[in-house]
């Protein structure tokens, strides 16, 4: 069977580069995830000097909730 000569390249070229690229696109994204969570925590730990929490529960109680906005 021929490909059709008006196609330019091969349509299944952008396929079999994500399939043989698979692992390395796995171990970027999860690095670029854990980036982004190690800043928020730098930035979750800075932020609670500008809150009055009353107690340590409610502290914890406010990080927790701006980890699960994240």
């Amino acid at each position: 069977m021929e490909l059709d000569s008006s196609l330019e390249e091969n349509p299944c070229e952008e396929w079999k580069w994500i399939y043989q690229n698979n692992f390395y696109l796995t171990i970027i994204s999860g690095a670029m995830i854990g980036m982004l969570n190690s800043i928020c925590v730098a930035l979750f730990e800075h932020i609670v000097m500008f809150e009055k929490c009353g107690t340590l529960m409610d502290e914890i109680k406010a990080q927790f909730s701006r980890i699960v906005m994240v």
